[in-house]
Formats: C-alpha cells, structure tokens, sequence
C-alpha cells in the first residue's frame, strides 16, 4: 500500500503566506480567491501519491466570480 507523502517546505510556504496575506490586506480581501488558489496549489504539487503528483487546476477568476455569486444571490 502506498502512502501520501508531502514533499514541501516550510520557508517555501511561508514565503507564499506572507505575500498572500500582505496582498490580501493591500486589497481589503479581493485578493482572497488568488491567495486561496496558490496555496492549493503548491499544497497539491508538493503532495506525492505512487510516484504521482496531484494539479490544481481553479483559477482566482473562476473563484472570484463564485464568490460574487454567492453575494449577489
């Protein structure tokens, strides 16, 4: 049985967050969907299953325009 194994770090990570939370407050939050959309996304290609890497493939666009969506209705 394989296992899942996470193959990232902590700095690379951080570096991420930082610039994630740094733009968020810049924005007052329109940049959420964005942020939300690189941390899946290098949680996912950091993420390893039988010699597989898994893909996220959602945009900030497509997020953003849900969350109008969501806040229209």
């Amino acid at each position: 049985m394989k296992q899942i194994q996470f193959r990232g770090n902590g700095t690379e990570y951080f570096k991420i967050w930082i610039v994630n939370v740094l733009l968020c407050i810049v924005t007052i939050g329109i940049y959420y969907p964005w942020a939300k959309v690189r941390t899946r996304r290098y949680f996912y290609a950091n993420t390893e299953y039988a010699d597989r890497y898994f893909d996220y493939h959602a945009t900030g666009k497509q997020l953003f325009l849900g969350y109008l969506i969501g806040v229209m209705t």
